[in-house]
């Protein structure tokens, strides 16, 4: 549904120009220390998990290891247009989630903690 959004956000973001390799040491700086702890990213997986329920009912995760991968999955809501936007930036506020107090993330680099522990994430 959003392949053509991330088919952009990607030709975009990728194209290794001074601009990126700038943005990506400022994000390593970030990750360093603003998620510190190694295993930061489980919390943030959470968080999103917890911020994606959209009515009372209660989200069920799940984690699994698989050989050398990591699979976590939720029930809550698929991603929005601006859900995909969000997750491709930083700190942006293209989501509502600063306007939602029930809401936990709102920064926009939480996710980001993913690539402290590895060199690959993919969303479905």
């Amino acid at each position: 549904m959003h392949k053509e959004l991330v088919d952009r956000i990607h030709k975009e973001k990728a194209k290794n120009d001074s601009n990126s390799r700038d943005l990506a040491s400022t994000l390593n700086v970030l990750s360093k220390t603003v998620f510190g702890e190694v295993n930061r990213f489980i919390f943030e997986l959470l968080q999103n998990a917890d911020d994606s329920s959209s009515d009372e009912n209660p989200i069920s995760v799940e984690f699994q290891l698989l050989e050398n991968y990591l699979v976590f999955s939720h029930d809550g809501k698929h991603f929005t247009k601006e859900d995909v936007m969000g997750i491709s930036s930083i700190g942006s506020r293209i989501s509502d989630k600063d306007k939602n107090i029930e809401k936990t993330g709102y920064k926009g680099i939480g996710f980001k903690s993913v690539f402290g522990t590895s060199d690959y994430a993919h969303i479905v």
